[in-house]
């Protein structure tokens, strides 16, 4: 059994769903797992980040699109490190408090906040970063990352293109809930074979 602490924040949801469906999984092997958002401890940042990213996927998105390209450089998560530092100092209370021997990450904006814990030495654990974006902007890209989750090969590739070492990343995919994995008893009764599956796939906040 490990003590597992999991961190996300809720920007699209997806994030934070990513890191529920891990808890299952890891909680059904009998690991002690912890979900925490990092972000919460600064109201002003938390409202920012979250109200901002809502904001601008919702209603702007060309603006969203165009910092999106500005911040997919390197450079992104030094100004990271600054914007969040508050945030190091309160995450890593919680870390120091519950003690974990793994720490998941499923949100980009958090590796850059451990990497800093990491180069200065406050934390020795091994870090997992889940790619829950099926193209990984710079804000996932650390060399203090010991291991990264994708959801493709695809994503692998690019990743590997951003300086990663490819034996770092394993392309297993995005934790689903435990019900995407339940058997459809009526679907098993109607399928022939010329029958076909329709996936439709939105974000948190819907489809337009």
């Amino acid at each position: 059994m490990a003590k597992i602490l999991i961190l996300s924040t809720s920007t699209g949801y997806g994030h934070d769903q990513a890191a529920n469906s891990f808890k299952e999984i890891l909680l059904a092997e009998n690991n002690q797992v912890l979900v925490y958002d990092f972000l919460k401890s600064n109201k002003i940042l938390n409202g920012s980040v979250v109200n901002g990213y809502e904001l601008c996927a919702n209603s702007l998105r060309l603006l969203y699109g165009i910092g999106y390209k500005i911040t997919n450089n390197s450079f992104i998560n030094k100004l990271n490190g600054i914007i969040f530092s508050s945030v190091c100092k309160s995450l890593l209370k919680v870390i120091d408090s519950y003690k974990p021997e793994l720490i998941i990450t499923t949100h980009p904006l958090c590796v850059s906040i451990l990497s800093k814990l990491k180069k200065k030495n406050f934390i020795s654990l091994p870090i997992i970063s889940v790619v829950t974006d099926f193209k990984a902007h710079y804000t996932y890209i650390s060399q203090e990352i010991d291991a990264y989750i994708t959801a493709s090969e695809s994503t692998k590739n690019h990743m590997i293109t951003k300086g990663i070492n490819k034996n770092n990343i394993f392309s297993l995919g995005i934790p689903l809930r435990k019900e995407f994995y339940n058997s459809n008893k009526i679907t098993k009764i109607h399928k022939t074979n010329n029958y076909f599956n329709i996936l439709l796939m939105g974000g948190g906040m819907g489809l337009n």
